[in-house]
């Protein structure tokens, strides 16, 4: 056996080497040989820069970790920068909404107001957690206040529909020339009774 692999590869190979191969490794020894020659000149071709003690380096290597810290500081910032608006915008959907945020209700049909604060709730549970001289504590922001009750028109669907039509820009434009046209109808007039009214007596000149 020795014989044979030293015919394939003319060199004196370990003994323990061999055996370690022949009995843990499907590779030849020729092939194991190969992938180690290859492993070394890869090595060789590789510029390595080792780690020094010198000033530059550790100052090179410390610039680097700064800029990693900075990058993760911006990184952090955005992030409760969106965390922000994100509140933001809960904070305006809370108030323009009619849901109510304590019963959830989507549209309250009778509401009140938190004067220290500016929050509205339904009337029904406003009035649970009021005393009886319309003191709380505001269930969203625990301000001491009072409430005041919103008397305001609920309109359905169908009404809501129907001002959005009176109010859009294309009929805010047709009623403005039914306006002109209207205006212009009376200039036309007016010039016309003029043009044909007889002319009263001429008031005879004073005589000295």
């Amino acid at each position: 056996e020795a014989h044979i692999e030293r015919e394939i590869f003319p060199f004196e190979y370990p003994r323990e080497e061999r055996l370690y191969l022949d009995a843990n490794d499907e590779r030849t020894v020729y092939e194991y040989y190969e992938d180690s020659e290859q492993r070394e000149h890869q090595e060789e071709d590789h510029d390595f820069e080792p780690f020094t003690d010198d000033e530059d380096d550790i100052e090179q290597y410390s610039d680097g970790y700064e800029e990693e810290e900075r990058g993760d500081e911006e990184a952090e910032r955005r992030r409760e920068a969106i965390r922000e608006l994100r509140e933001a915008d809960n904070e305006s959907d809370l108030l323009y909404s009619r849901r109510c945020g304590i019963c959830f209700v989507s549209n309250a049909t009778r509401r009140a107001v938190f004067s220290s604060c500016g929050h509205i709730a339904c009337l029904a549970c406003t009035l649970q957690i009021a005393d009886s001289n319309h003191c709380l504590d505001c269930p969203f922001c625990r301000k001491k206040t009072r409430y005041v009750r919103i008397f305001e028109e609920i309109k359905d669907e169908n009404e809501e529909e129907e001002d959005r039509i009176k109010i859009s820009p294309v009929n805010i434009v047709a009623a403005d020339w039914v306006r002109v046209e209207q205006l212009q109808h009376q200039y036309d007039v007016a010039v016309r009774n003029a043009q044909h009214t007889q002319p009263q007596t001429m008031r005879q000149p004073r005589q000295l």
